[in-house]
């Protein structure tokens, strides 16, 4: 797992040569991830807590 600040896409890379599967990984392996500030939840469980959402 990559460290949060460290994402493996290239600084200078463009969007549009960055396959779309890729991008999604990358989006859900970060709101996937627990957070301290969040008390230990993941970004989409606390948004699914907050707002009692049905998953």
């Amino acid at each position: 797992m990559y460290p949060r600040c460290q994402l493996p896409i290239p600084k200078k890379a463009r969007i549009e040569d960055i396959d779309e599967s890729f991008i999604k990984w990358v989006e859900d392996n970060l709101n996937n991830r627990p957070r301290k500030r969040l008390d230990c939840l993941t970004p989409n469980e606390y948004i699914s807590n907050k707002f009692n959402i049905m998953r």
